[in-house]
């Protein structure tokens, strides 16, 4: 799979995180209020309004290679699978690149790579374990135990 730069989204999210930070510390510093919009919005108020919409926006492509996979469309889940890959890693959301992790694999079962759909199940298991994130370390393991059994 190939690996495509993140949309222009997940761009503007990173800088308007760095902005906001940039901003508190200012203010902490006493050298400046907090940045505030035209209609007076707090400016971290847009940053929570992109970050939502960027989750949406990478499980929307998670769900669309999870769909693509299934009917047999593996160049079209290749696609969605690394855009979504892609969009958690710029946002920093392990877990969200965990399940996106999860869905390779199954598209790598698919696509007749099992060593490789092994190796992303044991990342799956190294990012989900520090979590706690029990519902995905059963996903991995149920997958596991079905290429065991192959």
């Amino acid at each position: 799979m190939s690996s495509p730069r993140p949309p222009f989204v997940a761009a503007r999210a990173i800088f308007t995180l760095q902005d906001d930070i940039e901003a508190r510390r200012r203010e902490a510093a006493g050298e400046g209020s907090e940045r505030r919009d035209r209609d007076g919005r707090p400016h971290w108020l847009d940053y929570l309004a992109i970050s939502t919409a960027l989750f949406a926006v990478f499980a929307a492509h998670r769900l669309l290679g999870e769909l693509d996979t299934e009917a047999g469309r593996t160049e079209g889940a290749a696609a969605h699978l690394d855009a979504s890959v892609a969009l958690a890693d710029a946002c920093q959301a392990p877990y969200e690149r965990a399940l996106t992790l999860l869905a390779m694999a199954e598209w790598r079962v698919a696509t007749g790579a099992p060593e490789a759909a092994k190796a992303l199940l044991n990342e799956v298991k190294s990012i989900c374990e520090p979590l706690g994130a029990e519902p995905a370390l059963a996903l991995a393991a149920a997958l596991t135990d079905r290429l065991a059994s192959d």
